[in-house]
């Protein structure tokens, strides 16, 4: 992020922190990243300033769905090398759901979903051996 923009994040941030007026009336988050993205001068085409809009909008919201699947493979993970058997599965199956949710919404690709279950799977396998 160049300079300019933390700059322009960081007074943002600051002035919604202590309440103070800004020169443009701030409704959300969106607001903000929008006037952010214009004052940075990344785009001076209209539909590019739009596309930068949408595509962060849809990064954070794909975070949501990337960030509990990650969570809930690793808490698998964890399960399957220290718990019983049966909170194993239980944290696999939870996994599994996420991953499948995070691929159906597009966040990752199905073929990488289903690599991570098969692995999973695999682990949980060999745990009941």
């Amino acid at each position: 992020m160049p300079a300019k923009c933390r700059s322009a994040v960081k007074t943002f941030t600051d002035r919604r922190r202590t309440g103070q007026k800004h020169h443009t009336a701030v409704k959300s988050d969106l607001a903000i990243v929008e006037l952010i993205w214009r004052i940075c001068k990344l785009a001076n085409i209209k539909s590019q300033i739009k596309r930068n809009r949408q595509n962060e909008k849809r990064r954070l919201r794909n975070r949501v769905y990337r960030g509990r699947a990650r969570t809930f493979v690793a808490k698998a993970r964890t399960a399957i090398e220290t718990a019983s058997p049966e909170e194993a599965k239980e944290a696999v199956i939870r996994a599994v759901s996420a991953l499948d949710r995070a691929a159906e919404k597009g966040v990752i690709h199905k073929n990488n979903a289903a690599r991570r279950k098969s692995r999973l799977m695999k682990r949980l396998a060999a745990l009941a051996k």
